[in-house]
């Protein structure tokens, strides 16, 4: 809620905001539903907050984060960039951190920044008609999110939610864009790794229209230990919900088929977390489909 003394003052002021989440500058607070711009005050309107969608430099919230030159966190991409220019980003960027749950990129928002996911897990998906969604990937660190709006209508195509809690940096358009055309290497990185994600929805959309519901099971469990948990023995940690939209069925079927699985010994359960027990049965269900 907006007070009318913070809607009657008349100097600018600059407040940073993330979907969801209050963040405090200048002794302002806001709580909004929107991406990172600048305000000022004659752009807030009642209870509603009209945006200006200009590029925000932003600065690092806490001086005890790691510059980008010295971060182990960063997207693989980056290391293709000089110390100039990843200074460069340095200066035009800001760590986000989100709790579990909360939204850090809406679908249909405009596209003012990159990101870069430095820790946690997230879920990037489209939203389909009557809240139904398709889960296209997870993100785990050092992964990039871009997407096909960046340089066609400047739009985000799908939502990013935060699984586990997670750090991201929002990094300015306009100086990726710039690195992109100053730095050949940078770019064809840039490209391969978008390229890589077009190959990765392609094998999906096979899995998702050609197999039965216990090969696409049998597929996201496969891609969950493998490229998502890495194997760990801590098993795979997801919701039935969450699987349930990743391999385009319902909830209910879903779980029926992870309890046969777990009555032939393929998977054990217990509670959100699943483990591979027979990963040569998980894959043969994969190949028969």
């Amino acid at each position: 809620m907006i007070s009318n003394k913070q809607q009657e003052r008349n100097d600018p002021y600059e407040i940073i905001l993330s979907y969801g989440r209050v963040i405090r500058k200048q002794n302002v607070h806001l709580r909004v539903n929107i991406d990172i711009y600048r305000f000022s005050p004659d752009t807030l309107l009642g209870n509603r907050v009209v945006y200006i969608m200009e590029t925000l430099i932003l600065t690092n919230m806490s001086t005890n984060h790691l510059s980008c030159c010295e971060c182990n966190r960063k997207s693989e991409i980056f290391k293709y960039l000089s110390k100039d220019e990843l200074a460069l980003v340095d200066k035009h960027r800001t760590e986000v951190a989100y709790k579990p749950g909360e939204i850090i990129v809406k679908q249909g928002s405009p596209v003012t920044h990159v990101i870069s996911f430095s820790s946690g897990l997230a879920k990037v998906s489209i939203e389909g008609h009557n809240q139904k969604n398709l889960i296209l990937r997870f993100l785990t660190p050092t992964l990039f999110i871009g997407g096909p709006g960046l340089y066609v209508d400047r739009l985000h195509h799908f939502s990013v939610t935060a699984l586990e809690s997670s750090r991201v940096c929002f990094i300015d358009f306009s100086v990726f864009k710039t690195l992109i055309r100053q730095n050949c290497d940078f770019a064809d990185a840039f490209i391969k790794y978008i390229s890589k994600e077009g190959i990765f929805d392609y094998n999906r959309f096979i899995s998702l229209t050609q197999k039965h519901m216990h090969g696409r099971i049998a597929d996201a469990l496969i891609y969950l230990d493998k490229e998502v948990f890495c194997n760990k023995e801590s098993g795979i940690r997801i919701s039935r919900n969450d699987l349930a939209e990743f391999t385009g069925m319902s909830a209910d079927s879903a779980i029926r088929i992870l309890k046969q699985m777990s009555l032939d010994g393929i998977i054990e359960t217990q509670g959100r977390t699943l483990r591979i027990l027979n990963i040569d049965e998980l894959k043969k269900l994969s190949q028969i489909g």
